[in-house]
């Protein structure tokens, strides 16, 4: 927590510094030359008309305030690597260790232990739309939940979210097989859609906007006023909103790519529904640690594991959208795989040369980002107290934008400019 904060500090500090520096431009009847002549020798006066520096002492400050700044924010990015390394999950301004953690904040601000669905990623959100339907035959399977008369329909539907691997908004339900599309990929107009007609990505962010209404309200009823699992809670919503227009927009603008190319139309909806369902796998993986949901089961202990779990499933996400969706390891191979294909099914029409250019490039690019990757891992292995480096660069950062209010406060007084 300390360290997101200490960044979101760090970043102000660069925006205002940049303020600084775009404020103390040249005015266009003055030459740069003379105008930072004038700016050198000038001195800044106090309220009283004393002077307390001059431009050229305040430049130099300010020139190292930036490299002091930059300094901060690379460390800071090292340290909330570092805390996942160590098996932590970062969430927005939040830092989270451990599921002991975790049950600390729940016996402080939840102590029911009756919140679990409002703790929400891509496989639960949209549940809270009362037209979702996580699998066929939910019913069914939760009808003990009901009979139980304490749990509501979204709390089902939850519940048996966390058994599905894939989400119901893009197979309909069916089962997934790798080399054919996926029912949201059926055709590319099934998906962009046409005719002045929605298409499926239309539907699913539709119903995404409807859950997240919901989910909000629900999150005021069962953690009302302020707490950090209220925080925590609102933030998976952003999250998981964000990350689903992240995931279309690459989707549709891969479909472009390749039609460019000239491949067909199946060829490329067939590689959007390996990337669809390489995502929700991977997401799923971490849903196998679970605890089946019983009436006689501990709330408490089933609603720490399950924002535990939904913590983890949001580090898997982040994973995928943080340095761009086409250089993620996973759906980088899967896209490489695609174009060796392609190469050798299209040398007779002309186009198999372009294709293996791409492939090269982005071989190359996917090589690049896991040697970055490596190297930051390396960084952050020697140090193993990241609770309390942080702290202290949250304390540089504070004392580093005191600094830049003092500067800033000076520069409002009246300056008298000598030739």
């Amino acid at each position: 927590m300390a360290a997101t904060y200490a960044m979101s500090k760090a970043n102000e500090m660069s925006r205002r510094i940049g303020l600084l520096e775009v404020s103390a431009g040249a005015p266009p009847h003055v030459s740069n030359m003379h105008f930072r002549s004038i700016v050198h020798d000038a001195v800044i006066l106090d309220s009283f008309g004393d002077p307390v520096a001059s431009m050229a002492e305040l430049w130099r400050l300010v020139s190292e305030l930036k490299a002091s700044n930059m300094a901060l924010t690379t460390r800071i990015s090292e340290l909330t690597a570092e805390v996942s390394a160590q098996g932590g999950v970062v969430l927005g301004s939040m830092t989270f260790t451990s599921e002991a953690q975790i049950m600390q904040l729940v016996m402080m601000e939840c102590p029911s232990g009756d919140a679990f669905k409002i703790f929400t990623d891509v496989m639960s959100l949209p549940c809270f739309d009362s037209s979702y339907e996580p699998v066929v035959g939910w019913e069914k399977t939760t009808k003990f939940m009901a009979a139980d008369g304490q749990y509501s329909t979204t709390a089902r539907k939850v519940v048996v979210s966390y058994n599905q691997q894939h989400s119901f908004f893009y197979t309909d339900g069916k089962p997934t097989i790798v080399g054919t599309r996926i029912p949201a990929f059926k055709t590319a107009e099934t998906w962009r859609g046409d005719g002045g007609l929605d298409g499926r990505r239309h539907d699913i962010e539709r119903s995404l906007e409807t859950a997240a209404l919901v989910a909000r309200t629900t999150i005021n009823e069962k953690l009302p006023g302020r707490g950090n699992l209220r925080e925590v809670a609102l933030s998976m919503i952003d999250k998981t909103l964000a990350w689903f227009n992240t995931v279309h927009r690459h989707l549709n603008a891969k479909l472009l790519q390749l039609a460019q190319l000239h491949i067909s139309e199946d060829e490329c909806l067939i590689l959007l529904s390996e990337e669809i369902i390489i995502m929700f796998s991977m997401i799923h993986d971490i849903r196998k640690q679970r605890m089946e949901f019983t009436l006689k089961g501990k709330r408490v202990e089933y609603m720490v594991r399950c924002i535990w779990l939904t913590l983890q499933a949001h580090a898997v996400m982040d994973g995928f959208v943080k340095q761009g969706l086409k250089y993620n390891s996973a759906i980088s191979a899967a896209f490489i795989h695609f174009l060796t294909k392609q190469t050798g099914q299209n040398v007779s029409t002309g186009i198999g040369s372009q294709i293996k250019v791409l492939t090269e490039a982005l071989e190359k690019a996917v090589k690049m980002a896991k040697e970055a990757t490596d190297s930051a891992k390396e960084a952050t292995r020697v140090s193993k107290e990241a609770s309390t480096r942080s702290n202290t660069a949250s304390s540089a950062a504070d004392k580093a934008v005191s600094d830049i209010k003092a500067i800033l406060a000076k520069m409002s007084v009246k300056q008298n400019f000598r030739k």
